[in-house]
């Protein structure tokens, strides 16, 4: 993680990579598919949570078309028609917490663009390496700056990066250290339940549309860390996200999978790496948990 230090061996645990296992939409092979994937960097791990749901399902991952969003780009391709060609039985859409409200809040379901032009993209995205997924990374601060300042300041004052003292070993690198990314704690500010009401109309909206095409709609919020690993924060200077707590008590049309239930157990059973230590990213173990409860919904 940039200028915070780690045993290299840290890293070898998890042996995540990138873009290596899933098929992508092309001009010249259109496959159909058990369960479509449309997500944010979850959803691009190569030993991610669709690699345990591939064990018994044709699994089609489908990166964002253009700069749309998730659901966005979920809402294009239906309208497409691209839909009636893959012919999924379940459509999976993944956003992280903090970015989910804002995602998901002015959905235009009306945007569609021409089936030839969306596949003449994905052509050539498929071509082209994407970015690597955002790690938690403040490499561009100065180390020794860095090192002074945490000893003040959970941020070093200008770190995007957070590191806050957990009662538990949580992490194979026991140090009972939590590094969490601050868009974790800014962004909670879109938790009003205003807007989760109007979120959840949107995507109970969505299920109907995908349900008239005879697709299961599925979403998946992956719990910022922060959001997590808060209960085992020693000095809770920042408010708790209730994000989950809320969101859950709405009226569903879609599967809401709890993700921080399911994962927060693990946890609070002393289960070590749910979460990479020195990374925004969930590890295989969650990945695996996460598939688990995901093929229960079938």
């Amino acid at each position: 993680m940039g200028k915070i230090c780690f045993p290299k061996e840290y890293s070898k645990i998890y042996n995540l990579t990138y873009d290596e296992n899933f098929i992508y939409t092309s001009s010249k092979n259109i496959e159909e598919a058990d369960i479509v994937t449309i997500g944010d960097s979850f959803s691009q791990q190569s030993k991610g949570y669709q690699y345990f749901l591939s064990k018994n399902k044709n699994i089609l991952n489908i990166k964002r078309y253009k700069n749309f969003e998730p659901e966005q780009t979920a809402i294009i391709l239906l309208n497409s028609g691209y839909f009636e060609k893959v012919k999924p039985k379940y459509i999976i859409l993944e956003s992280i917490e903090r970015a989910f409200i804002q995602r998901n809040i002015n959905l235009d379901f009306n945007l569609t663009f021409s089936q030839k032009e969306i596949l003449r993209f994905y052509e050539k995205r498929k071509i082209a390496k994407e970015n690597n997924p955002k790690f938690i990374n403040i490499g561009n601060f100065k180390f020794l700056l860095n090192s002074i300042l945490y000893k003040f300041d959970d941020n070093a004052y200008i770190s995007p990066v957070y590191i806050a003292d957990i009662d538990k070993e949580l992490f194979s690198y026991s140090n009972k250290k939590l590094y969490f990314y601050e868009e974790d704690l800014k962004n909670m500010k879109y938790t009003t339940d205003a807007n989760l009401k109007l979120v959840n109309k949107n995507l109970n909206l969505l299920y109907k549309k995908f349900q008239e095409k005879g697709i299961e709609l599925i979403i998946l919020v992956p719990p910022n860390k922060y959001t997590l690993y808060y209960e085992f924060i020693k000095n809770k200077k920042y408010p708790a996200s209730n994000f989950f707590e809320t969101f859950l008590t709405y009226n569903k049309k879609y599967i809401f999978i709890n993700s921080k239930e399911i994962l927060l157990k693990e946890l609070r059973n002393g289960e070590k790496d749910i979460y990479l230590l020195n990374d925004t990213h969930w590890g295989i173990k969650a990945s695996k948990s996460i598939s688990n409860e995901i093929i229960k919904t079938f």
